[in-house]
């Protein structure tokens, strides 16, 4: 299969590709290919407001990690819990076969990077409703 141009633009000019000091969330993640991907989030208001990666994997893990964090910025934390492969390969419209798992990589460490800041900053995924807090006579 060929790729998209869109591939190849994230693939050799990657417009998230760095670290950011002092991240709020941030994962490393080795996957099974020996690729391993970094992605850092800057956070506000619950929602990603910077998102920077690094990877030593090929262009097609620059690609998938530069789709990962593109489609993560701006979103709120339980939004960015549906990136996923599926949704890395729509953006990118495909990858060959044998790089697919590049895409689930990105998602994986984007999901990990998402999880670190809820767990070291005791946040939730979720978004409350303005509305959706109790009575006190609720029980």
């Amino acid at each position: 299969m060929a790729f998209s141009e869109k591939v190849l633009a994230y693939g050799t000019n990657p417009t998230h590709h760095g670290i950011l000091d002092r991240p709020q969330g941030h994962a490393r993640v080795t996957g099974s290919c020996g690729d391993t991907n970094e992605i850092y989030l800057r956070i506000e208001g619950g929602k990603i407001r910077d998102a920077r990666f690094v990877t030593d994997g090929c262009m097609y893990s620059l690609a998938a990690c530069n789709a990962a964090t593109k489609l993560a910025i701006g979103k709120t934390l339980h939004q960015c819990l549906s990136i996923n492969q599926r949704s890395i390969l729509e953006h990118l419209q495909g990858l060959p076969d044998d790089h697919a798992h590049c895409a689930l990589l990105a998602a994986t460490t984007l999901y990990q990077a998402v999880s670190d800041y809820v767990k070291n900053h005791n946040a939730s995924p979720t978004v409350k409703k303005p509305n959706s807090q109790k009575r006190a006579d609720q029980p």
